[in-house]
């Protein structure tokens, strides 16, 4: 399945990003050497944040303390200019009662501090989507384990578009107590905590698919979105940013040691985002 020009996701002077670029699978460390894909996750900074659904990053990591930092080994597979990079996931933060999760993904700040791991990121939108209008995703669903014990074993990461349209806006759900989207995109097992484009923007996550096999509406996927307006006001604690980066610049002097919220981080010029 390709994706039309609408549907790519661009960087902030609207050159196209390649999906794997900007668009991570998220893996936990089953056992030494052996890694499984448990969800989809996309950059939103320069240097390492990343936005899943909240319940992908409790399966990923079932050992979280409550000081944010991770407590056993996971990882967001980064595609390098000319390498991919294990880039361990060093600290957390959830959004409740949402189903969102930021996770920070370590950019060798402190081992190469001249030039830290730079990844890729989209455009942002807050702007709801009409009902109708097309939508697509990046996903990593349903993987095989990564074996690297195995010196002759090759192994691979399947990654797809999916598509849909929206059906429509809902304020609250059994299963979803809190405003979202439905589509029909299908969202299978690995999928979930993946962006949502339309228009070339990311609108929302992915968090939850229904399976309708075996009943009258099995040919009719259905899909809940969580609308990127909902993450605003996650905070973030003790980023991770060059002291000599642009980033770190746009931050008041006396705010640099607390917590910022994803809308402050905007505000700074951190996320590339588009407000109503």
């Amino acid at each position: 399945m390709t994706a039309t020009t609408a549907h790519i996701a661009q960087t902030s002077v609207g050159e196209p990003i390649r999906p794997n670029d900007g668009v991570v699978p998220l893996l936990e460390e089953i056992e030494k050497g052996r890694l499984k894909v448990v969800g989809t996750g996309f950059y939103i900074t320069r240097f390492g944040l990343v936005m899943t659904a909240r319940h992908v990053f409790e399966d990923l990591c079932t050992d979280l303390d409550s000081t944010g930092r991770v407590a056993r080994p996971c990882y967001v597979l980064h595609n390098g200019e000319d390498s991919f990079h294990l880039r361990p996931i060093r600290r957390y933060s959830l959004l409740d009662p949402q189903d969102i999760a930021v996770a920070q993904a370590d950019n060798f700040m402190e081992r190469v501090p001249q030039r830290p791991l730079i990844n890729l990121m989209a455009r942002l939108s807050t702007e709801p989507p009409v009902p109708g209008s097309p939508v697509v995703t990046y996903a990593y669903p349903e993987n095989e384990i990564l074996d690297f014990t195995q010196q002759d074993t090759t192994n691979t990461i399947v990654a797809n578009y999916y598509d849909g349209r929206v059906i429509g806006h809902v304020d609250s759900g059994p299963y979803m107590p809190y405003p979202h989207f439905r589509t029909s995109i299908e969202i299978r097992s690995g999928a979930s905590g993946g962006p949502v484009f339309c228009g070339g923007r990311i609108i929302g996550i992915s968090c939850r698919g229904w399976d309708f096999a075996g009943g009258e509406q099995e040919d009719d996927p259905l899909s809940s979105i969580i609308p990127i307006s909902a993450a605003l006001t996650l905070r973030i604690e003790e980023l991770m940013i060059p002291p000599n980066s642009w980033e770190f610049s746009q931050i008041p002097e006396n705010a640099r040691r607390t917590a910022h919220t994803l809308a402050q981080l905007a505000e700074y010029g951190h996320i590339n985002l588009n407000q109503q």
